[in-house]
């Protein structure tokens, strides 16, 4: 089941953030306000990515797609 490998993030307000990730024996949530939006979209991203931005050092993180759906 792919969607259990992944962590879905959407926009649900003009400055909040919701992420959500499961693996069918436990589920997590929560939101993060104070971001900046300029599309509302949703995203999917596989886990590891947190991971990576773990090891980020301190400051924002800039999120992008293109038309292809490709992430920056």
């Amino acid at each position: 089941m792919p969607a259990l490998s992944n962590v879905l993030l959407s926009v649900t307000g003009p400055s909040e953030l919701r992420v959500a990730a499961t693996d069918l024996y436990l589920a997590i949530s929560g939101t993060v306000n104070g971001i900046e939006v300029k599309k509302a979209e949703a995203l999917q991203f596989q886990r590891r990515i947190f991971e990576r931005i773990k090891m980020m050092p301190e400051g924002p993180i800039h999120v992008a797609t293109n038309d292809g759906f490709s992430t920056t």
